[in-house]
């Protein structure tokens, strides 16, 4: 007679219920393999080792251990980055532990720029609106990510480079900001309102900044109150004096 065969029970699993094959497991998304590397400084080399690191953690038992992490890494080396990675190769060969993280930290200080961060900060602290709102949002955001700065950081150094009329209104607008996003967006609709009555010759933005910065109405000029507050405003509005009270409401 055969004896019938010894089912194992795992601790916690309740005897014959049947378990769920392992194709029916939910799994993560499917993480294409990497990019060769040939050893171009900068942001290639960060792109290297993002995709290094997203295959290795989508495809965990493949990689058991540090050694099949630094061989995967080495496989997408070409060019000079394999003859870098030469003294991690030997330790291989030889039998050697080899620490993935000593790896990636070696490639992060040959191939990283290292001076990024210093070269970030220093082309925000010169830059100056010149052009439109929405022209210095665009070379802000280029540089702000680098900087490694917190969002009230960004924010003030934000509003320095504006020109003086955008900051005047800003402040005008009495609104606390907590993202950069919020600031720049409401500096671009200031921008917006200022271009517009440049065009209908309403008011210049020296004008409007000589008003704001002496506390005057834009609709009669007079001290003591504000456009969307004006005593002397009739039905007849004008269309940059709505846009300005809307403003002032935020």
């Amino acid at each position: 007679m055969v004896a019938p065969a010894v089912v194992p029970i795992v601790p916690g699993q309740q005897p014959n219920v049947p378990q769920a094959p392992e194709d029916a497991l939910i799994k993560g998304p499917k993480v294409g393999l990497p990019d060769k590397y040939e050893g171009t400084q900068g942001p290639k080399a960060e792109v290297y080792v993002t995709q290094i690191g997203l295959y290795v953690l989508s495809n965990p038992c493949m990689f058991p251990n540090n050694r099949s992490k630094v061989i995967f890494s080495i496989l997408y080396l070409t060019g000079q980055a394999s003859e870098w990675a030469q003294p991690f190769t030997i330790n291989l060969f030889a039998g050697q532990p080899v620490s993935y993280l000593d790896f990636v930290t070696a490639f992060q200080m040959m191939y990283y720029d290292t001076k990024q961060k210093s070269r970030a900060k220093k082309a925000l602290r010169q830059l100056k609106q010149t052009k439109s709102v929405a022209h210095y949002t665009f070379q802000f955001n280029q540089h702000a990510s680098n900087t490694g700065w917190e969002a009230t950081t960004l924010m003030s150094q934000y509003q320095q480079g504006l020109k003086k009329d955008i900051r005047l209104a800003l402040v005008l607008a009495r609104t606390q900001f907590t993202a950069l996003t919020d600031l720049s967006n409401l500096a671009l609709k200031i921008d917006n309102e200022i271009n517009g009555a440049d065009s209908s010759g309403t008011l210049s933005s020296s004008e409007k900044a000589n008003m704001m910065k002496s506390g005057q109405c834009f609709h009669c000029g007079e001290k003591g109150h504000i456009a969307r507050a004006c005593p002397k405003k009739g039905k007849g509005k004008g269309k940059f004096d709505a846009r300005i009270a809307e403003l002032e409401d935020q």
